[in-house]
C-alpha cells in the first residue's frame, strides 16, 4: 500500500461529504495553529490519531508508517527551538554555549505537536477521501470549473502513482545490479539516481492523459453531465457539528484548568 493513497474502507469518515470533511480538517488546522501551549496540541494530535485508527479504521501500522518521516521533521523543529531559541528565560539545562530554557522547550513542544496534528489530520483526509468524489463535490456544490476540478483530481491521483513508480524504478535498478549504499549520502545518491527516470515516467503518463482528454473533447463545452451525484446529507452536518463542539469544549476545559494560556504570535497570556 502506497502512502497518501485513498483506502477503500467503510467507515463514517469515508462516507462523510468531501467538502465537509475538508472543513473539519481546516477547523483542526486553525485550532492547532492558534494555540501556543504544548498540552492542547498534544490533545489535538491524540484526537487525530483516534479519528484515524478508531473512527476511520485506517490500519494503525499503515498510518504510523506514513506519519513516521514527518515525526523526524517535528523532532528536528523541536530541537532547533530548544537550541537556538535560548537566551533570556528560565534555564533548565546549560551545556556549554547552549542554554536550554523552559520557554524554548515549551514553544518547541507546541510547535512539534502542532506540526504532527496538521500532518495527521491531512493524512486522514487524503486516506479517506476518494479524489473523484472530491472533484465532483467541488463542481456540484462549489460550482468550480470542471477543468480546475479535474486538474486537482489528476494531481491527487498522481501522488500515490508517483510512489508506486518510484518503487518500480528502484526494483528495476537493483535487478540491473546497481548497488545500494548505506548512510545518508548513499540514500541521497540513490534518490538523485531516481529523479530522471521518475520525471520521464510522469511526463509520459501526463502525455497519455492529455491525449485521452482531447479524444473525449474535454473542455469543448462549458458544462458536463455526471454519472454520480454528490449531495450533503443531514448526518454529514451532524458530524461537523460534533467535531466543532468537541474541539470547543476541549479548548474551554483546557483553559479552565490552566493548560491553555497563550496563543501563537504573542507571548502574552489570554486575559481572564
Amino acid at each position: 500500500m502506497n502512502r497518501f493513497e485513498f483506502l477503500h474502507l467503510k467507515s463514517p469518515i469515508h462516507e462523510l461529504h468531501p467538502l465537509l470533511k475538508l472543513l473539519c480538517c481546516f477547523i483542526f488546522l486553525i485550532t492547532a495553529t492558534i494555540v501556543y501551549d504544548p498540552i492542547p496540541n498534544m490533545v489535538f494530535f491524540v484526537y487525530t490519531v483516534i479519528i484515524a485508527v478508531l473512527v476511520a479504521r485506517i490500519p494503525a501500522r499503515a498510518f504510523a508508517r506514513t506519519i513516521l518521516p514527518f515525526s523526524f521533521i517535528a523532532v528536528g523543529a523541536f530541537m532547533s527551538q530548544v537550541i537556538f531559541r535560548g537566551g533570556s528565560g528560565t534555564t533548565i539545562l546549560l551545556v556549554g554555549p547552549i542554554n536550554v530554557t523552559q520557554e524554548a522547550t515549551h514553544f518547541g513542544l507546541a510547535l512539534a505537536f502542532r506540526m504532527l496534528t496538521i500532518i495527521s489530520i491531512s493524512l486522514v483526509f487524503a486516506m479517506t477521501t476518494n479524489p473523484k468524489d472530491f472533484a465532483l463535490s467541488l463542481v456540484q456544490q462549489l460550482k468550480v470549473n470542471y477543468r480546475i476540478a479535474y486538474a486537482l483530481f489528476y494531481a491527487l491521483r498522481m501522488v500515490p502513482q508517483s510512489e508506486n513508480e518510484l518503487s518500480i524504478i528502484r526494483s528495476a535498478q537493483r535487478i540491473r545490479g546497481v548497488g545500494v549504499r548505506s548512510g545518508f549520502f548513499g540514500v541521497l545518491q540513490e534518490y538523485l539516481r531516481f529523479t530522471l527516470p521518475l520525471l520521464i515516467s510522469l511526463i509520459r503518463k501526463t502525455d497519455r492523459a492529455a491525449v485521452a482528454m482531447e479524444s473525449k473533447a474535454f473542455g469543448a463545452y462549458p458544462q458536463r453531465t455526471y454519472l454520480d451525484q454528490i449531495s450533503v446529507r443531514s448526518k454529514d452536518v451532524v458530524i461537523v457539528v460534533i467535531v466543532v463542539v468537541i474541539l470547543f469544549l476541549t479548548v474551554v476545559y483546557l483553559r479552565e484548568v490552566g493548560l491553555l494560556e497563550r496563543i501563537i504570535f504573542t507571548s502574552q497570556t489570554i486575559p481572564e
